[in-house]
């Protein structure tokens, strides 16, 4: 065994240190790795020049003694003679590297007895002292046997860090006390311009360690000692949690920090506090409700345009904050509350409240808008309400009319027609309310505005035959759903204008209208093809199933098939009746609908379907194994119809009572008038 042991370090003293070191020098650092200080000795006997050997990387014995956390190794290499000052390759020290692996006062002060220089710094400008704190070595006493052995506390980095940086952000309270009590500069500005003040510690508790009482004991000390709270940028609103940030806050303050005037010029302001406690607090020492940010906004204004927490406004507003005060742009706050993303139920308490402590409302920016028109034009329609029911007559009924053309929601045309808007428009003024509804595909505006006797006249019929086909088809879907006899009178002229409507891509206005748009152009093309085509039934019935399959895809409650026709049929019967002699089995014996997945609406009677006891409502999970889920419609068609007759099909199903369960069926031929071949 011991043979064995031996042969295996010799072979690690091979692999290890052989290819860099002699022999002499590898058996010198392997034991040095182990602390054998028999060895040591020995060797050095034999070979006095080893003790100001390097290891590969430039590292001498100490460097190993202190790696290794070796005291009596490091007392006996001293009394041998070697480097305390030794420097490796990167510049660190012995010194560095006892911050670095093992940060202990009484190895360092032997080390600095022996010659070690406490202020050498490192490639990167780092010095001993300020390597502790850079890594938040917490050892007050090595801290303090580094300083009285002449440490410079102000000694740090290239680009102007200082020790006493770091042991603020690291919240070393007794490290920052020894360092100020050693000559440290509080006010020691980094080329960044920041200063120990600026740095605000530990957020919480990190690592189940909570430093955050540490940090105030540490700020208080700097402050003790001459660190300048005046500086710009010392605070910043919830950072380390409610308790300590007021504690900090009143800290600075005591110690000389300047409350912002109404220019903003000061140390801590109004806007760079974020809670009712902080705001309250500055505002009873001092701070001015007046103070303006860069963009020019009082805390008020500021507070809706970043949409901070509705307390926090409610307090400014019963603190008096004045809501009228305009930005730069000349925004005040109602502006401000109409573009936030607040929810209604917020923004609606918060207009009230705002418009009810004195707010006008009809303020214009300088862009010219006022708080209803921000409203209106952005689509908040729940705050339209509340700022006309505060503007007493400040908006005539011609003011509520062109606005009406510019609504969004259904919300606010209705507001706006009840407190006198007119929904034909104003004579002379284009476009009208509806003709922009229309033109803007606003469905539900140009609904209301037309139940309300709205109606386009010639010019601007006109105008809506010039515009692009997915309009022109959008805003015809949305009068022939209100049944405006108008336009359905005169579909030729929309055919005419549209050309080929069946061939244009119509994606874009069934993503907005989720298939509105091809209920009106159907019957058109329908008609048409009527007239052209006798066998015109077939050829409708393959169109449609294609243009179904392809364009409809995966978006919800899309029909795709006879259940679902049945549907269309029943908007438009008056002006298509020939969909009433369309038979149930357009697209073979089953009717479908596409919601996520297919639902059976259809069973022909004496089918394969209804032989298989397949029932309309059940889901089709499954076809022939395959999910129904990742299948646009004309796959699911080629799937479950198409095949060899006689062939087998298996779907599975979810039944009327959700359970799920696999049915076969097998093709057969189906004979119908809208098949040229059975």
């Amino acid at each position: 065994m011991v043979r064995r042991t031996g042969l295996w370090r010799w072979l690690m003293v091979y692999l290890v240190w052989m290819p860099f070191l002699s022999a002499s020098e590898a058996l010198f650092f392997d034991a040095l790795r182990r602390r054998d200080q028999a060895q040591i000795r020995q060797l050095l006997a034999r070979d006095p020049a080893l003790i100001r050997a390097r290891a590969n990387d430039g590292r001498g014995p100490l460097h190993h003694a202190v790696t290794y956390r070796g005291a009596p190794l490091v007392h006996q290499l001293l009394e041998l003679g070697a480097d305390a000052d030794a420097v490796d390759r990167r510049g660190d020290s012995v010194l560095h590297a006892l911050v670095r692996f093992w940060p202990d006062a009484d190895t360092a002060a032997r080390l600095m007895k022996a010659g070690a220089d406490p202020n050498r710094r490192d490639r990167t400008g780092n010095s001993p002292l300020f390597l502790q704190m850079r890594l938040n070595q917490r050892a007050p006493e090595l801290t303090e046997a580094l300083l009285v052995r002449g440490a410079d506390p102000n000694l740090g980095t290239h680009d102007g860090w200082s020790p006493l940086h770091f042991a603020m952000q690291h919240a070393m309270a007794e490290a920052t006390a020894l360092l100020l009590q050693h000559g440290a500069d509080p006010n020691h500005t980094n080329r960044a311009g920041l200063r120990p003040i600026h740095m605000f510690g530990p957020r919480g508790p990190t690592g189940g360690v909570d430093l955050r009482e540490d940090y105030l004991a540490a700020l208080a000390a700097l402050l003790k000692h001459g660190a300048d709270a005046k500086v710009a940028g010392v605070f910043r609103g919830s950072y380390a949690g409610h308790a300590y940030d007021r504690r900090r806050l009143h800290l600075l303050l005591d110690h000389g920090a300047v409350v912002k005037n109404a220019a903003g010029q000061g140390t801590i302001g109004l806007h760079d506090l974020d809670t009712v406690d902080l705001l309250d607090d500055l505002l009873n020492r001092g701070a001015v409700r007046e103070e303006r940010n860069e963009a020019g906004q009082n805390r008020l204004g500021a507070a809706l345009a970043r949409a901070e927490a509705p307390a926090l406004v409610r307090f400014l507003i019963n603190r008096g904050f004045d809501g009228a005060a305009r930005d730069a742009a000349g925004n005040n706050s109602p502006h401000h509350l109409a573009a936030a993303p607040y929810d209604s139920d917020a923004a609606v308490t918060l207009a009230k409240e705002l418009l009810a402590a004195g707010t006008p409302a009809h303020q214009t920016n300088k862009a010219g808008e006022n708080a209803l028109q921000a409203a209106v034009r952005g689509g908040r329609d729940h705050l339209v309400q509340p700022i006309l029911a505060a503007s007493g007559n400040a908006f005539t009924p011609n003011d509520l009319t062109d606005l009406l053309a510019e609504a969004r929601g259904l919300v606010a045309a209705t507001v706006l027609i009840d407190a006198g808007a007119s929904p034909h428009g104003r004579p002379g003024v284009h476009p009208s309310p509806l003709q922009a509804a229309l033109t803007n595909a606003r469905v539900a505006v140009a609904q209301h505005l037309m139940a309300e006797g709205a109606a386009l006249d010639p010019p601007e019929l006109a105008a809506l035959q010039r515009q692009p086909l997915p309009i022109l088809f959008r805003a015809a879907a949305t009068m022939a759903r209100a049944g405006d006899p108008y336009l359905l009178e005169r579909r030729s002229a929309v055919v005419t204008a549209a050309k080929q409507p069946f061939d244009v891509n119509l994606s874009e206005v069934i993503a907005d209208e989720v298939g509105l748009a091809p209920l009106i152009l159907i019957p058109f093309w329908l008609e048409k093809l009527r007239v052209a085509d006798p066998d015109w039934r077939y050829h409708a019935v393959q169109q449609l199933e294609a243009y179904s399959g392809d364009t409809f895809g995966s978006v919800p409650q899309i029909p795709l098939a006879e259940g679902a026709l049945r549907r269309w049929h029943e908007w438009y019967e008056s002006v298509l009746p020939q969909l009433e002699h369309l038979e149930p089995n357009l697209f073979g014996d089953l009717g479908l609908t596409v919601d996520l997945s297919f639902t059976i609406e259809t069973v022909q009677a004496k089918g394969p379907a209804e032989r298989a006891g397949l029932k309309t409502g059940w889901q089709v999970l499954t076809v022939n194994g395959r999910d129904t889920r990742r299948m646009s419609p004309g796959e699911f068609d080629n799937y479950h119809r198409r095949g060899a007759v006689g062939s087998q099909v298996t779907l599975t199903i979810v039944d009327q009572n959700k359970k799920q369960r696999d049915i076969s069926l097998e093709r057969a031929l189906l004979s119908d008038e809208t098949s040229q071949n059975p």
